[in-house]
């Protein structure tokens, strides 16, 4: 009976330590539990926060669409601009070269007309020269 006492002792040690064991798993479950439950509730507002970030950036994308068509719209004008200005510069080019034929005509009729001056001048100091030249004699 002896070793029966000494084997229940040991048998009641073993009880309470797994017992005492059973307490710990349980509470480590609980605490386990507890943050799942957390990490689900942080999980469903960190999916709302991913929510409105989607949603942010649809509209960012639409707005975006918008500038972007907009900026279609100012390139297209813009192109339509540059052909007015190149249209522009052809005919102020044409327009610069007929004034520069037309002041190359006009120095020619100039430089003529003080050649003709230049020889009448002569041939009136000639005639002049010539009939006080006749009045003498």
């Amino acid at each position: 009976m002896a070793d029966d006492n000494v084997d229940f002792r040991f048998l009641g040690q073993q009880v309470k330590n797994l017992q005492a064991d059973v307490r710990d798993l349980r509470s480590g479950h609980l605490r386990l539990e507890s943050d799942v439950v957390g990490m689900r509730s942080e999980l469903v507002r960190i999916d709302e926060r991913l929510d409105g970030v989607e949603h942010r950036l649809g509209s960012m994308e639409h707005r975006l669409d918008q500038v972007e068509q907009r900026l279609g719209k100012v390139e297209h004008r813009l192109d339509k601009v540059e052909q007015r200005l190149d249209k522009v510069e052809q005919r102020l080019e044409a327009l610069d070269h007929k004034i520069d034929n037309h002041h190359r005509a006009n120095q020619a009729q100039f430089g003529q007309m003080a050649q003709t001056a230049a020889t009448n001048l002569h041939l009136v100091l000639a005639a002049i020269g010539n009939s006080n030249g006749s009045k003498g004699v």
